[in-house]
C-alpha cells in the first residue's frame, strides 16, 4: 500500500479534479439513494474505508438526505496524509464537524484504527481494494468484514477488466481491475454469503463501463 499513498500524495489534486469532472460523487450519490438504499438505515454507523478526500463521504451524506435519514456518524480511515487533509478542508467548507479521521492500512487495521471501530452498520468503500495486491484482495474484504456489526452490510466500488481500464486503471493508476466472477470469489473467501451487483442508473451509466458497485453482507 506504500505505492499506492505515494502516488496519491503526487496526484491528489489531479484525482479531485478528475472525480469532479466526471461526476463520480453524484454517480456514488444516485446508485447508493436508488438501489442501496435498504442498506441506509438512520441511525446508522458509518465506517468509510480509504476514504481519500471524501467522496464517497460526501455522496453517502447525500443520499441519507436524499431519503430523509440521517446516520449517527461516520469514521474514514486512509493511508495517505495528503488526501485526509483535503477530506479535512472540505468538511470544515462544508461545516461538517461529526466525521472522524485516521490515518489507517486495511491490511493492519488492528493496529492502526482505535479500539472502538467497531460494530458498523455500513462499510463502504471506493476505489481502494484496487490498490491491494491482488493476493490480499480476499483478506482485505476479510477485515472490512469484521468491522462489521452481526446485520451490517458492506457497499464497495471498484475498478472492473476492460480495454480502458487496461491503460486508464491498470498502467496510469498502477492497480488492480476485477472481473465480476473474481470479486464473487473473493467475498465468499471473505464469508460474505448474499452478494449483489448493482448498476448505474442514468445520467452515470457511463459508470457502468467503469466499475461494479457491490453490496455484500
Amino acid at each position: 500500500m506504500t505505492g499506492a499513498s505515494a502516488l496519491y500524495s503526487k496526484r491528489a489534486a489531479l484525482y479531485v479534479r478528475l472525480i469532479r469532472l466526471i461526476g463520480y460523487q453524484k454517480g456514488l450519490e444516485r446508485v447508493l439513494a436508488v438501489k442501496m438504499s435498504e442498506a441506509l438505515k438512520g441511525g446508522a454507523r458509518v465506517m468509510d474505508a480509504g476514504c481519500g478526500a471524501g467522496a464517497a463521504t460526501f455522496a453517502l451524506i447525500a443520499a441519507f438526505r436524499r431519503l430523509g435519514r440521517r446516520p449517527a456518524r461516520i469514521d474514514g480511515f486512509d493511508l495517505t496524509p495528503a488526501m485526509l487533509d483535503r477530506f479535512r478542508k472540505k468538511l470544515d467548507r462544508n461545516g461538517i464537524a461529526d466525521v472522524r479521521l485516521r490515518q489507517a492500512d486495511v491490511l493492519d487495521l488492528e493496529n492502526s484504527l482505535p479500539p472502538g471501530w467497531l460494530n458498523y452498520d455500513l462499510v463502504i468503500t471506493s476505489a481502494m481494494l484496487e490498490y491491494l495486491p491482488r493476493e490480499r484482495f480476499p483478506e482485505a474484504l476479510a477485515s472490512l468484514r469484521g468491522r462489521l456489526a452481526p446485520e451490517g452490510r458492506l457497499l464497495f466500488f471498484i475498478s472492473r477488466k476492460g480495454r480502458f481500464n487496461r491503460w486508464a486503471i491498470e498502467r496510469w493508476w498502477h492497480a488492480n481491475c476485477y472481473d465480476q466472477s473474481e470479486i464473487e470469489r473473493a467475498l465468499r473467501s471473505a464469508g460474505f454469503g448474499i452478494i449483489n451487483f448493482h448498476r448505474f442508473d442514468a445520467p452515470y451509466t457511463f459508470l457502468n463501463s467503469w466499475g461494479y458497485a457491490v453490496e455484500a453482507y
